[in-house]
């Protein structure tokens, strides 16, 4: 972990076009967060509100205001004047911003999705022509710690092959041309690699070891099977599980559906991938689970002891942002509140001492937000409970 490392925002990089400064996102402004204050690299970004962000942009451009004259005034404001060349290169980029936002229909925006959170499988529809406005794609931003057992890509775990291209997929959510990234191989085995040998840190509190010993004999034998074993000598099974028997929200995996997987196969990409479109969710590793909450592919539990718990005790309803660690629960802090539709989490301490316009409700009644599913482990009674939690903070 690092705090406020120098420099421009975390996830932007500099570059440069005739001379003049441009800035670009790098895979960190998804997949490094931040964690008792500190940054750490591999952890997702519950800050940034990706969809957010999309729409103050196409709100700017569709102002009228945006113009290469506008830019030029700033430039020459800010002692870097653009020459012929410059305005030239600012008109064009204007114009193909300008055509990416006009294929959105107006009013797309209904503030759905929240910080934390991503509709990247919409994004790779768009790319390949697919789109369609009915289809609910909305996930969390995945931690990507230890990706050197992953054989399978995305919450749905429908890819596999080659780990370079896999990575490449990523890039079909931002509108890169199609071809653009097999042509940049040798960016994505590097960033493959280091993703291999990335681990999350050490849980930075105190852990009740008699307690993580006795939840370590739980977890070889309640869960290791789908999620794997850790410590020395770690597996992980890769393993899928169909729709109907893990529960959870159904939208996300059934998007991934026969038409992406045919499209997918007459590019390029076919050469290197196989997709299996049936509909279920990869059970995934849980290297620093600690610091991923909130849980399920659609982050719908605020921690592993209401994930641990029956359905019916779950929040329907949390804010997100800005949100405290609970050491006891593992996950986000949670002030219970009481709903006519069941139990329900005020803002903690930390979110109320916030403008409350930055902070995000998450309403699981929702469709793509449903908190259902994954039951294992609810059963079991709360002392068990309590011990595979110290034994998840460990791994």
């Amino acid at each position: 972990m690092i705090v406020n490392p120098p420099g421009l925002p975390i996830g932007l990089v500099p570059g440069k076009i005739f001379g003049m400064d441009v800035y670009s996102p790098n895979c960190a402004i998804c997949h490094a967060g931040r964690f008792d204050g500190k940054l750490v690299a591999g952890l997702p970004n519950a800050d940034l509100d990706v969809q957010r962000v999309r729409h103050a942009i196409e709100v700017a451009f569709s102002s009228g205001k945006l113009t290469t004259g506008a830019i030029a005034q700033l430039a020459e404001a800010a002692g870097k004047p653009l020459n012929l060349a410059q305005k030239l290169v600012v008109a064009a980029l204007l114009q193909v911003i300008e055509r990416a936002f006009a294929t959105r229909a107006p009013g797309w925006f209904h503030d759905e999705l929240g910080p934390g959170r991503s509709d990247a499988l919409a994004g790779w529809k768009e790319t390949l022509g697919l789109i369609r406005p009915e289809d609910v794609t909305w996930v969390d931003l995945p931690p990507i710690f230890n990706q050197g057992l992953k054989e399978r890509t995305l919450y749905d775990g429908s890819i596999t092959g080659d780990p370079a291209t896999r990575v490449m997929l990523t890039e079909l959510q931002k509108g890169r041309p199609l071809r653009d990234p097999l042509l940049h191989r040798e960016v994505f085995d590097d960033i493959a690699a280091y993703m291999t040998a990335l681990k999350p840190p050490p849980y930075p509190y105190p852990v009740d070891k008699e307690r993580a010993a006795a939840g370590q004999a739980l977890f070889t034998e309640r869960c290791e099977g789908c999620h794997g074993r850790y410590g020395d000598a770690p597996t992980y099974p890769n393993k899928r599980i169909p729709l109907d028997k893990i529960g959870t929200d159904p939208l996300r995996a059934q998007a991934m559906n026969a038409a992406v997987a045919q499209k997918l196969t007459t590019t390029e990409y076919q050469r290197f991938l196989h997709i299996d479109p049936a509909p279920a969710y990869l059970a995934p590793a849980l290297n620093g689970v600690y610091l991923s909450a909130p849980y399920l592919h659609n982050g719908s539990v605020p921690t592993l002891w209401h994930l641990l718990s029956p359905e019916s005790e779950r929040p329907v309803s949390f804010y997100r942002r800005w949100n405290r660690f609970d050491q006891k629960l593992v996950g986000l802090a949670c002030a219970p509140a009481a709903t006519a539709a069941g139990p329900a989490c005020g803002m903690d301490a930390s979110q109320a001492a916030h403008d409350p316009r930055t902070v995000f409700l998450l309403d699981t009644r929702k469709p793509g937000n449903r908190n259902t599913g994954h039951r294992y482990g609810t059963d079991l009674p709360d002392e068990e409970k309590i011990a595979l939690l110290e034994y998840l903070k460990t791994i």
